[in-house]
């Protein structure tokens, strides 16, 4: 291969990484617009409020990303918070902020970067109560011993003592234990909640999470999810 023709090719290679590159930008970039878009229409059709950013006075937001820093994430340096794309509304009887949450850190205790997205869902809590996590309990936590680990690290996250509960973890099961929820109301929750990551109750609210950013049309359909929880956990 003479030298002429490897410089061709390396400058062939050049050229297919740059537009490679601008045709990335340029697709999160009109994906971004449209998400922006069709969040007004939605907040638009339901008389909903809507911001871009966090840069709004809202103590609900500002409590949660506290609380969030110094319990959940407090194990990890470098931690940057943020919130995006902000509803706030009424639907059917909740009144609820909704963003798009991302946690980064450059560190955490395995000693590898850190860099999560939620969606949540904040609602007003109804009764005081202790503050406690509650985390859906999938198949890969189920083989792992996070309850362990968490200890190790200063944390806690116990299964409930009620075996047809087996499905969720608790920061607290005494808390947990005072709600005296039925079998039946375990049952409805648990269909809900296996599309949910986790739900924190705290002094005067309660976060609903969910894995990922959602898609802007499905941001009802997992609203009715924690509506139909929250009636039971948070009446």
């Amino acid at each position: 291969m003479s030298n002429k023709f490897e410089a061709i090719l390396f400058l062939g290679f050049i050229v297919l990484f740059l537009l490679g590159f601008i045709f990335a930008i340029i697709y999160i970039i009109v994906k971004s617009i449209n998400s922006n878009s069709k969040l007004k229409q939605i907040a638009a059709k339901f008389d909903w409020y809507y911001y871009k950013s966090d840069k709004i006075h809202s103590e609900r937001l500002k409590h949660l990303l506290t609380k969030l820093e110094s319990t959940l994430y407090k194990t990890r340096s470098g931690l940057t918070q943020s919130i995006s794309q902000i509803l706030n509304g009424h639907y059917n009887s909740i009144e609820f902020w909704f963003s798009y949450y991302n946690a980064k850190s450059t560190r955490h205790i395995a000693g590898k970067g850190y860099d999560q997205n939620l969606s949540i869902y904040i609602l007003p809590r109804v009764n005081a109560g202790s503050e406690m996590f509650l985390l859906h309990r999938t198949k890969m936590l189920k083989a792992l011993p996070v309850e362990q680990i968490l200890k190790k690290i200063g944390g806690t996250l116990e299964v409930p003592e009620n075996p047809e509960v087996d499905w969720l973890l608790t920061s607290d099961k005494t808390a947990l234990s005072h709600m005296a929820l039925t079998s039946s109301q375990y049952h409805e929750i648990h269909n809900d909640f296996q599309h949910m990551y986790g739900i924190y109750l705290l002094d005067g609210i309660v976060v609903y999470m969910f894995q990922n950013y959602r898609a802007p049309k499905d941001i009802v359909k997992y609203l009715d999810y924690v509506y139909r929880i929250n009636s039971i956990i948070n009446p």
